[in-house]
């Protein structure tokens, strides 16, 4: 007889990603990992790829949105 396969939890599965983001987001905050090591080790270790930065879409997004720095201070 064959043996049952695990069935797959989407309640499990996302609590097994916040947990690796949280460790990932400790990780870079203590400067154990470096920024490009963990998109390479997230990106599945692709070979002579090199992270370019946000997509100009996104840059031109956050360039359009006001900062906390320049916004004006309503008293």
């Amino acid at each position: 007889m064959k043996p049952k396969a695990p069935r797959f939890s989407f309640k499990d599965r996302a609590a097994e990603k916040a947990f690796a983001r949280e460790r990932d987001e400790e990780l870079l905050r203590s400067g154990e990992v470096s920024p490009a090591d963990m998109a390479r080790a997230n990106g599945g270790f692709v070979r002579g790829a090199r992270y370019k930065g946000p997509a100009k879409r996104i840059q031109a997004l956050a360039a359009s949105q006001p900062s906390e720095t320049t916004a004006p201070n309503h008293q």
